[in-house]
């Protein structure tokens, strides 16, 4: 015997709800800004609560200012720092990035379990990847903070540690192909707040000149930015919100970005394969008490999907705990569309 139509568009609403629910879990949108100060280490601290098991915790840091190198004849970084392994993938410490920019930032300056990374942007044309990289092999896991030096003058690139020249290549510009850059700079985070930083910072300084170790190291030179970070005030000309922010968000990615290597995003291939099934019986049962054709059934039930699906997604690219992406939404209408081929007698309410 047919069910009440009260109760079957409570089911189905029901459903619509838990579906809701299940993508938007635990409706982080705007977390706080994981970044606090730490008094025992005279320090910035950078994503402690991400570093805990806070899925959800992201903190990051920005320069207010836009940093213009056109015109400089060389660029310097100077940063100190400690870090610890996040366990997977690269922490950024620093990024300088474009905000209406697509793709690779200009240079990612990062660390990889114990190890320095840094990536450059370049030509796909001209490298696969689409960045040229250089690091530095066990710079971090100790206690004591460590002096990250890099700098560039055209092609030329060194790196130091704590005063010691730790690499040196002279096919590498350090910001993209030219070092010529126009942009804004991320501290503890990248821009899009997928790569957290898990550690303290005490300094960063930018200069417009090449570093020469020879020279009084910094004595006499004046940075374009600097940001001291070893006392609980926020120095000026750095935009740290109480809410967690990115400054670049990643909605609805496209499908040759998703990363099938990692088996996070295997799982969700499988979840967002057969998750909709449940809400697509739903949609096809009410779908069949208005249409008698079987293809008019069908794209009531992918559009229904599909909306429900967009839904999901365009929100969860605010939240940074999770990944909002075209496959998704295809896989999610798939599945939702497979529901249509469930026979009516095997479900008690069509």
């Amino acid at each position: 015997m047919p069910l009440q139509p009260t109760f079957r568009r409570s089911v189905m609403l029901g459903l619509v709800l838990v579906t809701l629910s299940f993508g938007w879990w635990p409706f982080a949108f705007s977390p706080e800004n994981d970044v606090v100060f730490r008094p025992d280490a005279a320090a910035w601290r950078f994503n402690g609560d991400y570093e805990a098991g806070v899925a959800t915790a992201r903190g990051v840091a920005y320069a207010e200012p836009v940093i213009d190198t056109r015109a400089w004849s060389g660029v310097t970084v100077r940063i100190v720092l400690r870090g610890r392994s996040n366990g997977s993938g690269l922490g950024v410490f620093l990024e300088f990035f474009e905000p209406d920019g697509e793709g690779m930032p200009a240079l990612l300056i990062s660390q990889w379990q114990e190890h320095l990374a840094m990536r450059s942007r370049r030509d796909q044309g001209q490298v696969k990847r689409g960045y040229a990289e250089i690091g530095h092999r066990g710079m971090f896991g100790g206690d004591d903070f460590v002096e990250l030096v890099v700098s560039s003058e055209g092609q030329r690139t060194h790196v130091y540690v704590d005063g010691q020249i730790v690499e040196t290549r002279s096919d590498f510009s350090l910001l993209g192909e030219d070092n010529k850059f126009v942009g804004r700079l991320a501290i503890g985070n990248s821009a899009d707040g997928t790569r957290p930083f898990t550690g303290e910072i005490r300094k960063v300084e930018i200069f417009d000149s090449f570093y020469r170790a020879k020279a009084n190291r910094f004595a006499n030179a004046q940075p374009v930015l600097s940001y001291d970070l070893r006392a609980n005030s926020v120095p000026p000309g750095l935009e740290l919100t109480e809410d967690f922010s990115p400054a670049k968000r990643k909605v609805l990615n496209a499908v040759n970005a998703v990363n099938l290597d990692k088996p996070s995003y295997r799982n969700d291939i499988l979840v967002n394969s057969l998750g909709f099934i449940p809400v697509g019986i739903c949609f096809a049962a009410a779908a069949r008490r208005r249409f008698k054709s079987f293809v008019a059934v069908l794209v009531v039930v992918g559009l229904s999907s599909f909306c429900l699906s967009m839904s999901i997604e365009f929100a969860q690219g605010f939240m940074v705990h999770r990944d909002s992406s075209q496959l998704d939404v295809l896989l999610n209408t798939l599945s939702g569309c497979v529901a249509v081929m469930v026979p009516k007698r095997w479900i008690l309410f069509l």
